[in-house]
C-alpha cells in the first residue's frame, strides 16, 4: 500500500468513524431538549450529513486498496492473513450495504433492523481496522 493509499483511508476511516459515533451518540443516547423537537441535538442534522458525505471516501479508498492489497492475498493462495483483515474485509461490504439500504428502505421496522445491523459491523470494522493498522491479531504461520 503506498503513502497515499494509507492516508486517504486512514483519514477516511477516521472521518466515517468519528460521524458515526457523534450521530449514534446524538440519536440514541441524548435526551430532546424540548418536548416535541424533531432531533435531540440541533447538530444532528448536520453531523449525519456529514457522515452521508465522508463515508464514500472510505468506500472509495477501501476499493482503491482492494486489488492490490486485500484481493492479492486471496488471488496468491496466501490466505494466512492477519485475521484482522480478513474479518475488516468481509465486514465493510455489509457495513456499506446497510449504509446504502438506510438511505433507500422506507418500512419502519425493517429499517430499524438494517440500522442497529449497520451500527453494529461499523463498530466491529472500525475495532478490526485499527487493529489491522497497528499489526493487531495475526494469525499462527504455519512451518
Amino acid at each position: 500500500m503506498t503513502g497515499f493509499e494509507r492516508w486517504v483511508l486512514w483519514t477516511s476511516a477516521a472521518a466515517t468513524t468519528l460521524t458515526g459515533v457523534v450521530y449514534l451518540w446524538m440519536r440514541y443516547f441524548m435526551e430532546p431538549v424540548e418536548q416535541f423537537a424533531a432531533v435531540n441535538h440541533p447538530l444532528q442534522p448536520l453531523v449525519l450529513k456529514a457522515h452521508i458525505l465522508v463515508s464514500p471516501l472510505l468506500v472509495f479508498a477501501l476499493g482503491m486498496i482492494s486489488v492490490r492489497h486485500v484481493w492479492n492475498y486471496f488471488a496468491n493462495g496466501k490466505l494466512r492473513g492477519r485475521l484482522s483483515g480478513i474479518v475488516t474485509a468481509s465486514i465493510a461490504a455489509v457495513m456499506i450495504v446497510t449504509g446504502y439500504l438506510i438511505q433507500a428502505v422506507t418500512a419502519e421496522g425493517v429499517l430499524r433492523v438494517i440500522a442497529y445491523v449497520h451500527i453494529a459491523v461499523g463498530i466491529v470494522f472500525a475495532i478490526g481496522f485499527v487493529m489491522h493498522m497497528r499489526g493487531l491479531g495475526e494469525e499462527p504461520t504455519e512451518s
